[in-house]
């Protein structure tokens, strides 16, 4: 193994070269242009020198035998002038008495005039670039002050959205407490969760729900299902005490995930605060839905129960 990296070691001695290591350091900064001049004479079909030029005799071969063959892609010149060249010519100067007239001072005024028209056009040409750029400077600072007018206007906004949720969430943190306690009753502190959001001026900041004040752990990531959604309830119940203008209260199957301890805390939590609200309840298990049924009439609450399946199958038979 030794001696095959030796021998490794050996090829890569005898191909380093560095003379060429020094030119290419030495010539770095122009590689693109370098770059680019291969490129264009490799469009003219013309192959590069493989094997590097050490001498500087060399080099200048290569450099005049690539030019020779750059030369030859020429196409070769006319002595004779073009048909359009010859016409304007003798148009301008068929009458030899117009020829005579032409004195030095008529070039002159000639030349005058020329370089007068090319200011003019010089002029012309600055005047419309410069109207170009006060009217892109003007609309870039007209779109400056939009920009900030709209990222004050963000700011205002989410400043007024955090004050508004900070209050919604204070005025019903009591209720969720409450609720949350008597939903959660299997959590291990036996206490309710209460709300917690980082003070910021973001849209994003995040709401979390804490098992104390002051932890930093978020108790949904420790959960299951049935309890984020009995959380999720109590949020729901709380939102509906504190703000409901009607007597409704529609929840689509709310049972679901919760085991039976959550369900009896649900039903009594129904029953007690929110006996004064219409609760709509839809839910696919039977036995829940006599339970509920249940717990309502041992409360001397009005309650029915509507099978709409079955219902439906009465009005596909009729």
């Amino acid at each position: 193994l030794l001696r095959s990296f030796q021998s490794q070691l050996e090829k890569i001695d005898k191909k380093f070269n560095p003379k060429l290591l020094q030119d290419i350091e030495a010539h770095e900064h122009k590689i693109n242009r370098l770059l680019a001049i291969a490129n264009r004479v490799r469009q003219l079909n013309i192959s590069l020198p493989e094997e590097y030029a050490e001498t500087e005799e060399q080099q200048n071969e290569q450099v005049e035998d690539i030019r020779q063959k750059i030369l030859l892609t020429f196409e070769p010149e006319s002595n004779s002038l073009p048909e359009q060249a010859l016409a304007m010519f003798y148009s301008a100067f068929n009458n030899p008495e117009e020829l005579k007239e032409i004195t030095f001072e008529s070039v002159d005024k000639k030349l005058n005039y020329i370089h007068n028209e090319y200011s003019n056009l010089v002029s012309k040409t600055h005047e419309q670039k410069l109207k170009a750029f006060n009217q892109s400077e003007s609309r870039l600072t007209a779109i400056s002050k939009v920009d900030d007018k709209l990222r004050s206007t963000e700011k205002q906004l989410n400043q007024a959205r955090n004050t508004y949720i900070n209050q919604t969430l204070g005025e019903i943190e009591l209720l969720f407490h409450i609720y949350s306690g008597r939903l959660l009753q299997n959590m291990q502190t036996g206490l309710g969760i209460f709300l917690d959001r980082a003070d910021g001026n973001q849209k994003d900041t995040p709401l979390q729900f804490k098992t104390a004040r002051g932890d930093e752990h978020d108790a949904v990531l420790s959960m299951s299902s049935g309890q984020i959604s009995a959380l999720a309830l109590s949020l729901f119940l709380a939102l509906n005490k504190k703000y409901a203008e009607t007597a409704f209260v529609f929840i689509d199957d709310p049972t679901q995930c919760m085991d039976e301890i959550n369900i009896a805390s649900l039903s009594d939590l129904l029953r007690v605060e929110l006996r004064d609200r219409q609760v709509i309840m839809s839910t696919h298990e039977q036995d829940i839905a006599n339970y509920l049924i249940y717990r309502y009439s041992k409360a001397g609450l009005p309650h029915q129960k509507i099978n709409l399946l079955q219902k439906h199958r009465d009005v596909v038979a009729n």
